[in-house]
């Protein structure tokens, strides 16, 4: 039997990792927000971006 690799694919930063975060640096819950916001669009641009390398990758 051959083995094959599977590339595992970037997922989003956890809610719950963010709010450990901000708590640990003293933020307010709306600060905790638009930080969450952020990251959210971040990873966003990022998970496309990864996605574009892959595709490129593959040709």
């Amino acid at each position: 039997m051959g083995g094959g690799l599977i590339q595992s694919r970037p997922g989003s930063i956890p809610w719950t990792a963010v709010r450990a975060w901000a708590d640990h640096h003293g933020l307010s819950l709306e600060e905790m927000a638009l930080l969450d916001r952020c990251l959210v669009a971040m990873d966003r641009v990022y998970a496309s971006h990864w996605a574009e390398k892959q595709k490129a990758s593959l040709k």
